[in-house]
């Protein structure tokens, strides 16, 4: 998924995109279900495969928290641009977690 990313915020501006929270929040809704989907499959694989104890529920949780942060905190993205894309867009793009920033700051 942060490979779209990659697609949106450095080719597709590049060809005149303009930002709008018309397209954006439909685009954000759908990145945040693949990562709660994508953790929750983790999650019961592993308790699936594993000898389903207290123990093993605490790690299934722990690896749905997991993938669910890496969304909540960008670092999905981040990682992404970092080690795949040559480094950050410029300061002129808007990020998913961007209003979090009005929110907490930094």
């Amino acid at each position: 998924m942060s490979g779209l990313d990659f697609v949106v915020n450095r080719v597709l501006y590049g060809y005149g995109l303009r930002f709008s929270f018309d397209w954006a929040v439909f685009y954000w809704n759908f990145y945040a279900s693949v990562f709660f989907v994508f953790g929750g499959v983790a999650g019961f694989v592993y308790w699936l495969g594993s000898d389903r104890s207290r123990r093993d529920v605490g790690i299934s949780l722990g690896l749905f928290l997991s993938v669910c942060l890496l969304f909540f905190g960008g670092l999905a993205d981040v990682f992404w641009f970092v080690f795949w894309g040559g480094g950050l867009p410029s300061n002129d793009v808007v990020w998913w977690w961007s209003p979090w920033y009005r929110i907490f700051g930094y």
